[in-house]
């Protein structure tokens, strides 16, 4: 790489290091951060041991999935010219400058240089203490991947993303193929597990199908991972052979190709709208909004309410002009991941006595918990807060945050629904405990959004936005247990009916939400001001 670029990776290192020692807040929250991304396969370590995963043949397992779905779709985004981070100022100051385009492609690649180091070392620690992987394929395991695969993986970034031979009829077959392939193995999957039953061995045997495992790349690289985790084969040491020619023949044609700079137009037009997508993602704006795909729609809708249900109605407005439906993605997702849930508890709750119900009160709470921490809302009542005619409407504060929230509490509904209903049909929950359950879930819910509407600009504001989102993550941990644990023990010692003590807590979590509520009406009133 040449000298300037060099200088200039260290000194952006140099930089990011003064700037965390500088604030020790951001560092901590870095560390913690980096040390909950390697931790987190340790969460799930009973459900490791009860599946009897933890084994060197599981491990190998999950790097071929994680190879397979992760690795493969970030190959093709380099024939769309994507997936290589350029700033603006890439743009306006390496593009400009007396540096090979090659090089500049080094060097947008080198950017997440250390997300490979993370995810690595989070893999070895996982092998060692949850899967007790051998330390011979381990260490051949992660020589492979510094030594070979990863400037191989920079090769054929480089090929895709700037080889002018290829044409866009020969980009389109590509990704067509590998879709192809995703395809079949994702329909072979399920097949197999329906045949089979849901086991690790069901899945296991896909990858040893010869149509998979010469597949060229994909299917090679399996070969590898397979050649080190399960032991020799005809086929997996056939595949190997060809990965290593592979990847060599890639290396060398990488190095000797020519670079004329062709893709600098199009680097630019995503340089551009990934400083737009970064600006959105910070106001916490909607995915669809992020990602440039919204669409004005047609909607014969006026506004008619006055003072603070105006509010309600520009919302319900702006979104009969970008989407027809409340339902999202992560919705689907959600009713998958309640209906897998209930399919395993189904034998655990035949007989709903006090034990089951304390089991499936116990897994909504934990997985709305899960998701409240971990994940990011869209907040559609910052977006109305921003402007300073939410302030002139006359009205008292918190009415007007109430329905500026109102998107969001719709939004909760169709994810409590999306949640407890197939969990509650598969697992076969009597009508009264499901709707309690539903009940939990959605005051749960309304409790996370308030419960962020309130702190997180005050806490943002006192030690940064990073560092905030982590306070935040434990403060809704802490304070999303304690009205549970208070009904464990009120029925563990006074006999009280369970669906009293559900009740309880649902009054409870909408009490902290309504006070949540009134914090937001106290803080957001000033902060707002200041920056308007």
């Amino acid at each position: 790489m040449n000298n300037g670029l060099l200088y200039l990776c260290q000194m952006n290192v140099k930089n990011r290091f003064k700037k965390l020692i500088r604030k020790p807040l951001k560092l901590i929250a870095t560390i913690v951060g980096v040390l909950y991304f390697i931790m987190i396969p340790f969460f799930f370590k009973s459900s490791i041991d009860q599946l009897n995963m933890n084994n060197q043949h599981s491990f190998g397992l999950i790097i071929l999935l994680f190879t397979i779905y992760l690795s493969t779709p970030g190959y093709l985004s380099y024939l769309k010219r994507k997936g290589i981070v350029f700033t603006n100022a890439d743009v306006h100051f390496l593009f400009s400058a007396p540096v090979s385009s090659k090089q500049i492609i080094f060097y947008g690649l080198s950017k997440t240089y250390y997300l490979q180091v993370i995810y690595e070392i989070a893999l070895i620690v996982a092998a060692l203490f949850l899967f007790n992987v051998s330390a011979l394929p381990l260490l051949l395991y992660v020589l492979s991947i510094f030594i070979f695969e990863i400037p191989m993986s920079y090769s054929l970034a480089l090929i895709m993303y700037a080889d002018e031979k290829i044409s866009l009829t020969a980009k389109k077959v590509i990704r067509y193929t590998a879709y192809a392939f995703l395809l079949i193995f994702t329909a072979l999957s399920a097949y197999y597990i329906y045949a089979n039953g849901i086991s690790v061995q069901s899945v296991i045997e896909v990858f040893q199908l010869p149509l998979i495992l010469l597949f060229p790349i994909i299917g090679w690289q399996a070969c590898l991972i397979q050649l080190l985790f399960w032991g020799p084969t005809n086929v997996n040491i056939v595949g190997t052979v060809l990965f290593f020619i592979f990847g060599l023949i890639s290396i060398v044609y990488a190095y000797r190709m020519k670079v004329n700079g062709e893709y600098y137009e199009e680097a630019q037009d995503f340089a551009l709208d990934y400083e737009k997508k970064m600006a959105k993602a910070k106001k916490n704006a909607p995915l669809s909004e992020q990602m440039g795909k919204r669409k004005i729609l047609k909607a014969n809708r006026e506004i008619t309410s006055l003072k603070s249900r105006a509010i309600l109605d520009k919302e319900l407005l702006e979104n009969r002009r970008t989407r027809r439906t409340f339902v999202k993605i992560s919705d689907l997702v959600l009713a998958i991941i309640g209906g897998f849930v209930g399919y395993f508890l189904k034998d655990s709750l035949a007989e709903f006595g006090t034990e089951e119900t304390f089991i499936f009160f116990g897994v909504i709470v934990g997985i709305i918990m899960y998701i409240n921490a971990f994940f990011t809302h869209s907040n559609f009542w910052q977006k109305e807060a921003e402007h300073f005619t939410f302030f002139l409407i006359p009205d008292t504060m918190i009415s007007k945050l109430f329905f500026a929230s109102s998107l969001d509490l719709l939004s909760a509904l169709t994810r409590t629904f999306a949640l407890v209903l197939p969990l509650m049909v598969i697992s076969r929950v009597p009508l009264v405990y499901g709707m309690m359950g539903i009940l939990l879930a959605l005051s749960l819910l309304v409790f996370e959004i308030y419960l962020r509407m309130g702190l997180s600009e005050f806490l943002t504001q006192k030690v940064g936005t990073i560092f905030a989102q982590f306070i935040y993550m434990f403060l809704s941990i802490i304070l999303c247990a304690v009205p549970v644990g208070l009904w464990g023990l009120m029925t563990w010692f006074t006999a009280m009916p369970t669906l009293v003590g559900v009740l309880l807590t649902v009054l409870s979590y909408f009490g902290l939400a309504y006070f949540g509520l009134w914090i937001a009406s106290k803080t957001i009133l000033h902060t707002q001001l200041e920056d308007n």
